[in-house]
């Protein structure tokens, strides 16, 4: 009977994966509950998944990375180190080598969006389509991030899943060559030929402030407008059908967003975003709004246009911009919504947003502040001033590294305690607070990695494997372990081309088990496969976070990402498995 239940789980969970209506906390959240009703997981041994350490180091990496991105100029260094890349191909070269470094120590979605505006930008700037630099920017750090056990979130949770089952954990060691021959031969490969397999798609932004009437309706309040006097919510401007007010421009001043209180006054402009016959219906109201005659129309062109992406694991995901109160909340009214390459239609409001849209905004004074590092999306745009530490502080945080870093090298601390006591000195340094801390604690990624530790020791522990290690004979020559590695290879490629890498690695942990009596070979080989079969997800946006980041900025179809991802596929597949075959078989 558990076997059925295991399987039965085991196999809902990749097919509600793959459909992805329900975000993946939930499924392995419920999955874990369900395992529990039926005594299959112990409450103890569901708990003890939240505090394995591999699992803690991830979260203790995404503190540090986005405390070092609030208070530390990185971006200007790297700017300084593109210097003089004025050729495409140059540049991905040279970001290739730097976020390559950079993603093997550090998390890769924090990597890509400290970037993502300034490579962005680069594109703009050199006239050319964003959609050439954006992809390879998230490819590039995905290849990065294999050279060392941190690098990627995806290693750390293989490594928890080794430990539960008291087998030893893989290390730098075991990555750094595989890591830097897929990282040198990928980087090598997309800034040469597969930069000619790069899209080159429309950039949204430009494109909507060279046609700022298809988002924006610019009117004027007549002189002898009855509405003169009125605040906006007495005048009847506010939760309007279809279009919302988003700025009032008075003689030389801009009021955004529009506050229910603003007392309106003769010759203001009013802008209006939605739909565009909507407009024209409340003007043929006679309420003293007019469309400005051709000689009087302001440059709308002067408003402040933002964009952001929304990640996957975002508050505003399965909620509408009304229910969620985004212009309360950020200070920032949403004119446009661009999903799949394409502007959504309908009130803005009562859009259900999902993961991968990009919003355009118009920003209030108040928005660089309220947003600041905020989780719930990643700014296209140049808006977040790094908060530089006295110069004492400047002194002080480095020396305190060095040290640290001397005693984690010479074996005195463990990388753990190394994370722990780095924090610590932040806090002392007044470079963080519980606050900071708290915000950047996200309870998806940690439901995901707590359940998944516990779903796979169940899974590994039960008759489900045995019953794997039945069938695998059938499909495998056992004598050659060879083919045993590529068919695992494979299978976890296929699955994480689908659903997160994280997802993929806690699926595939239970069938990987069940190899290791069959194949007969070092464990480390069989764990090595599934973990670059897991970040191999270079097919699919949804395949990675850092792929959906640069989805909407990019304007990419879906198909953009087979165009590179299919040479790039078998380049890091043909090398990674190579090394994986000569090495250890």
């Amino acid at each position: 009977m558990e076997t059925i239940i295991l399987s039965v789980v085991f196999i809902s969970m990749i097919v509600l994966l793959i459909i992805d209506k329900w975000k993946p906390s939930l499924i392995f959240g419920s999955a874990a509950i369900f395992l529990m009703a039926f005594g299959i997981i112990t409450p103890q041994k569901y708990l003890t998944g939240f505090v394995n350490e591999s699992i803690i180091i991830i979260f203790l990496l995404i503190i540090i990375t986005s405390i070092i991105n609030e208070h530390f100029n990185f971006l200007n260094i790297f700017g300084k180190y593109l210097n003089g890349a004025n050729k495409p191909r140059n540049f991905l070269f040279r970001v290739g080598i730097g976020v390559g470094c950079i993603s093997s120590v550090i998390n890769n979605t924090p990597i890509v969006a400290f970037l993502l505006p300034y490579v962005y930008n680069w594109a703009k700037k050199k006239n050319i389509a964003p959609s050439l630099v954006l992809i390879p920017l998230s490819y590039m750090t995905v290849l990065g991030g294999m050279i060392t056990v941190i690098g990627t979130s995806t290693n750390l949770v293989l490594n928890g899943l080794i430990v539960s089952k008291g087998l030893t954990a893989l290390s730098t060691y075991d990555y750094i060559i595989p890591g830097l021959l897929v990282t040198i031969t990928g980087v090598l490969f997309i800034a040469g030929i597969g930069y000619t397999f790069l899209p080159k798609n429309r950039d949204i932004i430009s494109e909507a402030q060279q046609n700022i009437k298809e988002y924006i309706v610019e009117t004027e309040l007549e002189h002898n407008s009855l509405l003169i006097g009125k605040t906006v919510e007495e005048a009847s401007l506010r939760n309007l059908d279809g279009i919302f007010l988003i700025e009032i421009l008075r003689q030389s001043k801009i009021i955004s967003p529009v506050e229910p209180n603003e007392t309106l006054i003769g010759g203001d402009r009013l802008f209006f975003a939605g739909e565009t016959s909507k407009v024209i219906k409340l003007i043929n109201q006679k309420n003293g709004l007019t469309i400005p005659s051709e000689n009087k129309q302001t440059n709308s062109n002067g408003l402040e246009i933002v964009e952001i992406v929304i990640p996957s694991n975002s508050e505003l995901v399965g909620k509408s911009l009304k229910d969620f109160q985004f212009r309360n909340k950020y200070d920032a009214a949403v004119i446009a919504i661009h999903r799949n390459g394409e502007r959504v239609r309908g009130k803005i409001g009562e859009i259900e947003l999902d993961k991968g849209d990009l919003l355009m905004l118009t920003v209030g004074k108040n928005f660089a502040v309220k947003n600041n590092f905020d989780k719930n999306f990643y700014l296209i745009s140049f808006l977040n001033k790094i908060n530089k530490p006295s110069r004492n502080k400047s002194i002080i945080a480095p020396i305190g590294l060095l040290i640290l870093a001397g005693l984690l090298i010479i074996g005195k601390i463990n990388f753990f305690i190394f994370l722990m006591l780095l924090i610590c000195l932040l806090y002392v340094l007044n470079l963080t607070s519980f606050e900071h801390i708290k915000k950047q604690v996200s309870l998806d990624l940690l439901i995901i990695l707590g359940s998944s530790i516990s779903i796979s020791e169940a899974l590994t522990n039960s008759n489900f494997s045995n019953n794997l290690s039945n069938i695998i004979p059938q499909i495998i020559d056992v004598k050659n372990p060879i083919w045993g590695i590529i068919l695992l290879y494979i299978i976890t490629l296929i699955i994480t081309s689908f659903i997160t890498n994280t997802a993929a690695v806690a699926i595939m942990f239970p069938i990987a088990f069940s190899f290791i009596p069959i194949l007969n070979i070092n464990t480390s080989a069989i764990f090595l496969t599934i973990s670059f079969g897991a970040s191999c997800c270079f097919l699919t946006p949804i395949a990675y976070q850092t792929n959906l980041m640069v989805y909407g900025p990019g304007n990419y179809k879906f198909r953009d990402y087979f165009k590179l991802g299919i040479p790039l596929t078998i380049i890091y597949s043909g090398v990674s498995l190579s090394w994986i075959i000569y090495y250890y078989l």
